[in-house]
């Protein structure tokens, strides 16, 4: 319990997690030219369909209950399906560049600023 209130506070900021692995993408793969929002919307999209996956919000029909034809059925995997293209992309495009720049992993630092230090301007 005192870990989840650390994590809580530690990413409880207009930069979330979703929000920092998005830009953390766009460092590693390149800030895209065109239909960034896009992009932007579905990374979101993916984190929180993943979200709801991990707290038990997905609906997960039971195909051994189904009929295999069944559009329950049908709905699930498509939506699953997109998200999960779209993870996969992401990673296989990440792995591609550290082949091909001869990389084996990516680090990332970060600059903490504490509130009242910003707001006195005692940090430039």
């Amino acid at each position: 319990m005192l870990l989840r209130a650390a994590e809580w506070k530690l990413l409880q900021s207009e930069y979330g997690i979703r929000e920092v692995d998005r830009e953390r993408a766009f460092l590693v793969l390149g800030e895209p030219k065109e239909n960034r929002n896009k992009l932007k919307k579905a990374i979101n999209s993916v984190y929180e369909y993943r979200s709801k996956y991990v707290h038990g919000r997905v609906f997960i029909p039971n195909p051994m209950s189904m009929k295999l034809a069944d559009e329950s059925l049908d709905k699930f995997q498509d939506k699953l399906l997109k998200h999960i293209d779209l993870a996969m992309l992401l990673l296989v495009a990440s792995l591609q560049k550290l082949i091909i720049e001869d990389g084996d992993e990516f680090k990332f630092s970060e600059t903490v600023l504490m509130r009242s230090q910003v707001e006195e301007g005692s940090i430039p």
